[in-house]
């Protein structure tokens, strides 16, 4: 004589299999973010600073991805283009070394702009310091 498994027998077999696929599932999902995680340099977003010039202040803006620096712009603060001319041409050159991989310290200041150079580059580098994952070097 054959025997029928018990109904509960067959519903607890269930349960267990279903179990373990979530498991599973969310073993892979916790994997995969931390993976993501420990390959993240910086707090991606957009970051503004204000840096005093005399009696004005001007906005520095720049936008950070996981790993990157996307762009760094000069945002009009209360200071007239005309004032300060370099400021912007300064910015976009900056911007486009940053976001090709070259890091802060590598970056040369030239002749004629050195000191906005440097202005702009510490506050981009201030920024990148908030904004760094504390586990990334």
């Amino acid at each position: 004589m054959k025997t029928k498994p018990k109904k509960w027998m067959v519903y607890i077999a269930v349960i267990v299999v279903l179990a373990i696929l979530v498991l599973m599932l969310l073993s892979a999902i916790f994997s995969q973010k931390r993976e993501k995680e420990d390959n993240q340099i910086y707090e991606a977003g957009v970051y503004i600073k204000e840096i005093p010039i005399g009696d004005s202040t001007i906005q520095i803006q720049v936008l950070l991805d996981e790993k990157n620096v996307t762009s760094v712009e000069v945002i009009s603060g209360d200071i007239e283009d005309a004032m300060y001319p370099l400021l912007k041409p300064v910015a976009e050159q900056i911007s486009e070394e940053l976001s090709a991989g070259k890091p802060v310290d590598e970056i040369t200041f030239s002749g004629d702009s050195s000191y906005t150079e440097k202005l702009l580059l510490d506050a981009v580098e201030e920024i990148l310091q908030e904004h760094r994952i504390a586990d990334n070097p």
